[in-house]
């Protein structure tokens, strides 16, 4: 019974400190994890061939569509690049102007030799908007006017929390400013056909509660030690070692078994599998009144598989004993198959099984030894990402 409850005892306080660990985890994580660079940032030029990358996931989906159809009618009739980014942070970038300026050259937004691309990005941790532009278009976007657009139509909008009407309210303002009008025919706004959805504060704490109940069942349920056979074998298949096993009989706390009393009940395919590294086995028996009860005594064999990929399960042997190697023949490209030679063989029994297998287009690449050295990468041509313009235009920028 001391047994148990000391097992008992043991097991609530790693169910508590893990249980600190996860609360401390998830209100830090969110204050430390935020921060992006600019590689982080997905081109949506290249990813989806659009123009919205909304990392800080300030609109929906369909605000995203309406974002993107308005910036592609306007390439399509002037030319001009507008990019809508959102992040969550903007460090470790010494400021937001510097983070916008860096990403601006980086994408290459405008065409090439015009620079007549516009960057909007919204920093929700930061609470900042930048505007850049091009030197191709300063006459139509100068610098007092991208102030006005970000202190009269998103500034106000944000502060009340209307982050999407304020980045639509935005962009639309700065398209109507570089749209080619005729004389005497003042534009108009298009009315924004959208409702943000305000979100309920009860659904969403009633989801985050429901999650948290459901991440502390099973830290609590992993941390109950397995109950296994007083004799036979299991195994895990993530490595992980066992602090504690339970009789499945007795309920009593199992004892670990010494290294040396172990090998003796090892077979020679199993000792063989130990030495090459893919799994490792440990023993376990029950208290000694429980062990009186189970003639002749016995162990409970515990297998911790480290690799199942380089070592796997010989059909003879029965154990993780045969080892895998592959020798690339011909080497995939991004359009064309290629062909690899898979290699086993058993150290016990010294089985050797071969067979080449088709490696699909655009997989890793290796060299002629199996050694990978990459992988097939795409290189988006100018239709699939931005047009290669240069910054070095105007700028403004406004926080709430």
């Amino acid at each position: 019974m001391l047994q148990t409850r000391w097992a008992t005892m043991r097991s609530v306080k790693q169910f508590v400190c893990v249980l600190a660990i996860v609360c401390l985890s998830i209100f830090s994580c969110p204050l430390t994890s935020l921060a992006v660079t600019i590689q982080d940032v997905p081109n949506p030029r290249q990813m989806t061939g659009e123009w919205v990358s909304d990392l800080a996931n300030l609109l929906d989906v369909q605000m995203e569509m309406q974002l993107n159809q308005a910036i592609s009618e306007l390439e399509e009739d002037e030319g001009i690049e507008i990019a809508v980014v959102t992040v969550p942070d903007t460090s470790p970038s010494a400021s937001p102007e510097e983070f916008a300026t860096q990403l601006f050259n980086d994408w290459g937004i405008g065409k090439r030799g015009q620079n007549n691309g516009v960057l909007l990005l919204v920093s929700k941790g930061d609470r900042q908007v930048e505007i850049k532009t091009g030197s191709g278009i300063m006459d139509l976007l100068p610098n007092s006017q991208l102030q006005s657009t970000i202190d009269t139509d998103i500034l106000p909008r944000f502060r009340s929390g209307n982050f999407a009407e304020g980045i639509w309210v935005g962009t639309q303002s700065l398209i109507q400013a570089v749209r080619t009008v005729p004389d005497g025919v003042e534009p108009e706004l298009p009315s924004l056909q959208y409702s943000p959805v305000k979100p309920n504060i009860y659904i969403i704490v009633t989801i985050v509660t429901i999650v948290l109940a459901i991440g502390c069942l099973m830290i609590f349920l992993t941390l109950q030690p397995p109950k296994v056979n007083p004799q036979g074998r299991s195994s895990r298949t993530d490595g992980q070692r066992d602090l504690s096993l339970v009789c499945n009989r007795c309920r009593l706390a199992m004892q670990p078994v010494d290294a040396q009393t172990l090998l003796t009940y090892l077979t020679p395919a199993q000792s063989i599998a130990r030495a090459l590294g893919g799994v490792v086995f440990e023993g376990w028996q029950c208290p000694p009144e429980c062990r009186q009860a189970i003639p002749p005594a016995g162990i409970h064999l515990r297998e911790y598989i480290l690799d199942n990929q380089q070592f796997q399960i010989c059909p003879n042997c029965r154990e993780r004993t045969m080892q895998r190697s592959e020798e690339v023949l011909v080497p995939a490209t991004i359009t064309a198959p290629g062909k690899r030679r898979i290699h086993q063989q058993c150290h016990s029994c010294l089985l050797v099984k071969e067979q080449v297998e088709t490696i699909a287009p655009g997989s890793p690449v290796y060299n002629a030894d199996g050694v990978y050295i990459g992988s097939v990468t795409y290189s988006a041509s100018s239709s699939d990402s931005f047009g290669g313009g240069d910054g070095g235009g105007g700028g403004a920028s406004g926080g709430w």
